[in-house]
């Protein structure tokens, strides 16, 4: 079962999160009797998936047109502000929202606050009633 503190607290380390997870895989491994790498190798490969990944994060053809068509939106996400700050501005997303709200700038805002937490930024941000059928969250279900 998923350990939601957990959780919280390494999806602010991303970095870090998949180098553990890679030293721990080596660590089950020499447990088993097998052969492993050296550490460095472990954090280059790491190191390695966290570039891959980046580099190949895109947007779907048209996204920015069909966002600029909608009006009065608002982009609430989690994760740690200086990675999602950097794929806001890398997707050239800032203009596209009334509001922004990346969780680690403002003490929270993720689906996994709950759906009384997401309605009210919801509704302050798209100047809505909570509740209001203009509040719509995409991507995700409500984590209680």
């Amino acid at each position: 079962m998923a350990d939601p503190t957990r959780h919280k607290y390494w999806r602010h380390r991303i970095v870090d999160a998949r180098r553990r997870i890679v030293s721990t895989a080596f660590a089950s491994l020499a447990a088993a009797g097998h052969p492993v790498p050296p550490e460095a190798v472990g954090e280059a490969l790491a190191d390695a998936y966290n570039a891959l990944h980046d580099k190949e994060l895109t947007m779907f053809p048209d996204a920015h047109e069909t966002l600029d068509r909608l009006k009065e939106l608002a982009l609430i996400t989690n994760g740690a502000d200086e990675t999602q700050r950097a794929k806001v501005v890398r997707f050239a997303l800032e203009h596209r929202f009334d509001h922004l709200q990346i969780e680690c700038e403002h003490g929270s805002g993720s689906p996994r606050s709950g759906p009384r937490g997401m309605r009210w930024k919801c509704s302050a941000s798209a100047r809505t009633k909570p509740g209001s059928s203009a509040t719509t969250l995409t991507g995700r279900s409500w984590h209680p």
